[in-house]
């Protein structure tokens, strides 16, 4: 009795057999399945699927070419599911990463393309991202930038929009207080050979004057104190005509980020935005209130995009002249 009781403890201490148990028993599986779930070779599922079924954690049934596993915890003998019963519940995390590509891989099983949208709905944007990420998204809309601009990410953090930026231009900058954060973005981006890490601040850029076609500033603004001078800054470093994309928070009265994450500021009203930039040479082209996720637990964000006004001597000099014929 002892022996078979060491069994069953030595096939529960792998996490990967609980995981795969867990998944099982919410719907049965072909191993290739199984295999895009938990994102690991077929070798490895296979193995530990052999190691369950000879114990009979498994049952399994060939459906055509195919072999499902399902995992019925009704099914197993009264020790092993209060041995189950104990095991699974210290897995919850785990398992909430693997339901929610299970569920995308259920829905993958339909080829009526037409019927899965209609069955699917507003839930498609979730299980696309689960079965291919969002950084697309960002890197195809990146290619309707021109490709000969130097962009600025101020305040880059790990550096997502940098990542989703460099295929589609010349040079991009990441500006970042924050060493440890400029380290995760080297490290993340070694194989991009366009993109120049430099440390400082928004009030005062490590960007020579007129050196960038375009800045992102991404949820960053709220953490400044000297709002004046950060705007000055920017328009410094833009050239004539140069763009500053800017997402921030709208004015809120949760006075709990400035005393739990060090927000400096609670939000921005277009008027404000609007002081800021003409102050600092800039004019505002846009303002969107953008639309809040389900969930979502921050404010509403906003979108401008504030254009540095050309020279109007130049400007006169452009609308004025005209092409002799030779």
């Amino acid at each position: 009795m002892s022996d078979i009781i060491f069994k069953q403890l030595t096939m529960l201490s792998d996490p990967m057999r609980i995981r795969i148990l867990r998944v099982l028993s919410t719907d049965s599986c072909t191993v290739g399945e199984l295999v895009v779930i938990f994102e690991c070779p077929q070798s490895t599922v296979s193995r530990h699927l052999k190691m369950l079924s000879s114990q009979g954690w498994l049952t399994r049934r060939a459906v055509g070419a195919s072999s499902w596993y399902a995992f019925n915890v009704a099914d197993l003998p009264a020790p092993q599911r209060q041995l189950w019963s104990i095991v699974s519940s210290e897995f919850q995390e785990d398992y909430s990463r693997d339901l929610s590509r299970l569920h995308s891989t259920i829905a993958m099983r339909h080829t009526d393309s037409a019927e899965f949208f209609q069955r699917i709905g507003q839930k498609w944007s979730e299980l696309r991202a689960d079965l291919f990420g969002d950084a697309f998204l960002l890197q195809a809309i990146g290619q309707l930038m021109p490709p000969g601009l130097i962009v600025a990410d101020l305040g880059c953090g790990t550096g997502d929009a940098l990542a989703a930026l460099a295929p589609s231009v010349k040079s991009v900058i990441g500006v970042d207080r924050s060493a440890e954060m400029l380290n995760l973005c080297r490290n993340k981006m070694s194989h991009l050979e366009n993109v120049d890490f430099r440390k400082g601040s928004i009030e005062s850029l490590p960007i020579e004057s007129e050196e960038i076609d375009a800045a992102f500033c991404l949820l960053v603004l709220h953490h400044i104190d000297d709002l004046d001078r950060a705007f000055s800054e920017i328009s410094r470093v833009l050239k004539e005509g140069g763009r500053l994309i800017l997402v921030d928070m709208l004015p809120h009265g949760r006075a709990e980020f400035q005393r739990k994450m060090g927000h400096r500021q609670l939000g921005f009203s277009k008027e404000h935005i609007g002081d800021l930039a003409r102050a600092s040479g800039l004019s505002m082209r846009s303002w969107y209130s953008l639309n809040r996720p389900d969930g979502a637990l921050g404010p509403t964000l906003f979108l401008s995009v504030l254009h540095k006004e050309i020279d109007e001597y130049v400007k006169s000099t452009l609308s004025t002249s005209t092409l002799e014929p030779q």
